[in-house]
Formats: C-alpha cells, structure tokens, sequence
C-alpha cells in the first residue's frame, strides 16, 4: 500500500470533498428521520456522529436513523439506493429495528486501535442480519456503521479508499484479510499526516484520511 497523501492540499479538503458529493438528495426519502434535512453530505455525517456518539442519555439510534446511514454511504450508488426502499419495507422493519435494538445494547462503549479487535467487531455484524450488511463481504457498510460508533479508530473500507492506496486485488474491498492489512495502514497515515489534521476540522483523523483517500482515488 502507498502514501498517496504527500502533496495533498489540506486546506481545501472541505471544498475538494464537497465537489465531488453532487449526487447528494436533501430531499431523499432516506432522510425523513432527520430535521430540518440536511444540505449536504457532510452535514448528514455530523448529524448522524452527534446523534449516535454517546452521553448521559446513552446513545440515540433508531431504524430511521440507521436508513439514514445508509442513504449516506450508498447515495452515489444508484443500484444500491434503489434496493433501498426494498430492504426497509414495513413488513421488514420491525425485526430489524429488534436486531438494531440488540446490537447496540452488545456494543462495547469504546474500543482501542486493536486489529484483532475491530475485525471480531465486524465478523459479529453476522448474528444482526441488519439490511446492506448480512453477509460478511459486506465490508464498506460494516465498518461505515462502526466508525460512526467509534470514528477515531475504524476507518470507512471500500474500493474508493483501496484505489487511492494502489491496491488492485479484485473485490478487494470484500476480503477480510485485506482489511486486516489496510486497518494499521489506515491508522499510520493519520498518525503521519497528524500535523496537517489540526485545525479547524470536526472530523476524527481517521475520517479525514478516508476523505483526502476518498477524493485522490
């Protein structure tokens, strides 16, 4: 895997990014959880990373909000919104709202940058049958879920981020081994890019190293 972040311009990060999320629906269906609806890609991700993150409440996530997850990571994907509105038909909603239910009651508070950690977190997805993620090749809504749970240690893996670090295995984003590889990659380029993510951002370091991977792809 290379770095292909040497020369990336930080300051523009935001404005990069936000050119290349046009196929962003305000109005979506997918967002009705959510009000007033946000404008744009990034302030769905911040509504969603405030809404689940925990606090003295405990954490607030619901089917809705989960559709709306979903609607954020697969919105740029035209097939996979359309099967969408088939995954959560009212007759499929009430178990998955219980399976949601009793994932994040299992859900540990707080995990540390531990691959054998992370990938038995994403293995565990198998016991939920959560739509967009039954099966285990389902890699990029897998660890999409878990890093909005734990945003300074999962980072988002799909063929997007594996392009921009030149890696060329086919469906690599399905293999679990090569998550196990991208995993202290990914946390080695935050920690190497670490003086250019200070500042004004909001998000983790992780989630800024998606987004720059995510834009030079």
């Amino acid at each position: 895997m290379i770095d292909p972040l040497k020369d990336f311009n930080w300051s523009s990060l935001y404005e990069q990014y936000d050119n290349r999320c046009r196929n962003f629906d305000p109005a979506s269906d997918h967002l009705k959880a959510i009000a007033p609806s946000p404008k744009s890609d990034r302030e769905l991700y911040y509504h969603l990373v405030r809404s689940i993150q925990p606090s003295t409440e405990g954490r607030e996530f619901s089917a809705d909000l989960y559709e709306a997850m979903l609607y954020w990571k697969l919105y740029s994907n035209y097939q996979a919104i359309g099967n969408l509105r088939r995954w959560l038909a009212p007759e499929v909603l009430p178990s998955q709202t219980a399976n949601l239910m009793r994932l994040l009651d299992e859900l540990p508070s707080q995990i540390e940058r531990n691959v054998g950690q992370v990938v038995n977190l994403v293995n565990k997805m198998d016991e939920y049958r959560l739509v967009g993620m039954k099966t285990p090749t389902a890699l990029p809504v897998r660890t999409t879920f878990l890093h909005y749970f734990f945003p300074d240690v999962v980072p988002i893996f799909d063929k997007m981020v594996l392009r921009a670090v030149d890696v060329t295995v086919p469906n690599a984003n399905h293999k679990i081994e090569v998550f196990q590889e991208y995993l202290p990659f990914a946390w080695e380029l935050a920690d190497r890019h670490a003086a250019n993510l200070r500042g004004h951002y909001r998000e983790s370091s992780i989630r800024l190293i998606d987004m720059a991977l995510w834009i030079v792809r």
